[in-house]
């Protein structure tokens, strides 16, 4: 995960004990992608069904997978920092047909299944 220096989450992944989770959303999840690429950090949490992961980091119930990770390494990168983390949790949907949101080269793009 790369975060800005000037992000408040980034001090808070500076923290020893820092944990963070990452959500993989399903292809039909664009707009709460977009939520949270766009919405003010108080919004962000009021569509989706959230709970708790292990590690108190917020997971999504409907996501398609989600991993719940402490903090393995910190790589300073000018701006920004590089945070690596270990899972500790993990989640996958049943759903075998489900497919990932992918977001490359400034788009949304879409996989397609194999039969």
């Amino acid at each position: 995960m790369v975060i800005d220096h000037r992000h408040k989450a980034h001090a808070l992944l500076e923290r020893p004990e820092a944990r963070f989770a990452v959500n993989i959303l399903e292809q039909q999840q664009v707009e709460l992608s977009n939520r949270f690429a766009w919405t003010k950090d108080e919004d962000r949490f009021q569509e989706g069904d959230w709970r708790e992961a292990p590690s108190g980091a917020p997971v999504l119930v409907d996501a398609l997978a989600w991993l719940d990770c402490t903090v393995w390494a910190r790589h300073p990168a000018g701006t920004h920092s590089i945070y690596v983390g270990e899972a500790q949790a993990t989640h996958v949907s049943n759903d075998a047909k489900a497919l990932p949101l992918l977001y490359w080269n400034r788009g949304y793009r879409h996989l397609k299944p194999v039969d």
